[in-house]
């Protein structure tokens, strides 16, 4: 689900090889943000245009259908980056331009509860959602440098816990949640140099940080992945970086990204993948695989 020349919201199918377009919904701004799932058997889309307050809710039930417009949440601010849908597709989370977090139920597109954080700003934020439903993400703060990555409570949007703070610049890149509970967050230090910190999430509170690195560069566009072993990638400047974690892999999702089952999710047998050699010398300034956090 993307937003393609600006306009147009589109879906495509992948066939392996090939894509087709599954269906589309045209609009008069660009497409700033869309997320999708499932529910009641169809397919559920939402996603915002760059000069609306507003979140659109469309249901297909087929391809080549034209959607049916289920319901529209107006949000103080735009919606500028990518939103997040809970696990149990029941919520989606938005941050906007007028540094509030909102949490919108997709039943109906009632406001579950809008929150700031601090004098933060958020819009550059992109959330992720645990198991559990609490909300993970990073904000900026340009003048005290104090931005900060917060967790919030599912059901109430209130801060359970903050991590970094200090001579921090911004955490705009998305937290990776790992599955034994550690957090993963890329960010910019007052100094504008990029670092990569790992904190243990022990529920209620979080730890001090296991690590704290260097790396090559900071990307605020830049979300990390983490592959088999627990092998984390991250790019950084005009960089691609790998670096060895504690974690097994990364936190199993509710919705697969490869045709709902676990290929690439960090959660298949290697034996039932294809091999593919990929020449990373000629396409990347490869760093090298770093030993982080012991």
């Amino acid at each position: 689900y993307f937003g393609d020349d600006g306009v147009t919201m589109r879906a495509r199918v992948d066939n392996g090889l090939t894509s087709a377009a599954k269906y589309s919904v045209a609009g008069s701004n660009p497409v700033k943000a869309v997320a999708a799932t499932q529910r009641d058997g169809a397919e559920v889309v939402i996603f915002n245009t760059e000069a609306s307050n507003t979140l659109l809710c469309y249901k297909y039930s087929g391809a080549g259908t034209a959607g049916t417009l289920l319901w529209t949440a107006s949000l103080g601010g735009v919606a500028k980056n990518a939103i997040a849908i809970s696990p149990d597709a029941s919520f989606v989370v938005a941050t906007a331009d007028n540094q509030v977090v909102y949490a919108i139920r997709i039943s109906d597109g009632t406001t579950i509860w809008s929150v700031s954080i601090g004098d933060d700003e958020v819009q550059d934020s992109r959330p992720v959602i645990s198991h559990q439903g609490h909300v993970f993400l990073g904000t900026k703060d340009a003048s005290s440098f104090d931005a900060k990555l917060v967790k919030l409570h599912r059901d109430t949007g209130a801060t359970i816990w903050t991590a970094l703070g200090s001579s921090v610049e911004q955490v705009t890149a998305s937290p990776l949640l790992a599955d034994d509970g550690r957090v993963y967050v890329p960010y910019m230090n007052s100094s504008s140099a990029g670092r990569l910190a790992c904190f243990m999430d022990n529920g209620s509170s979080v730890s001090a940080a296991e690590f704290d690195v260097a790396t090559a560069g900071f990307n605020k566009e830049s979300s990390p992945n983490m592959g088999h072993g627990g092998v984390l990638y991250l790019t950084g400047g005009t960089s691609l970086q790998a670096f060895y974690t504690k974690s097994p892999h990364l936190l199993r999702n509710a919705w697969s990204k490869w045709h709902k089952d676990q290929r690439n999710t960090a959660h298949v047998a290697l034996s039932a993948l294809s091999p593919v050699k990929v020449d990373l010398a000629s396409r990347f300034n490869w760093v090298g695989i770093a030993p982080v956090g012991g």
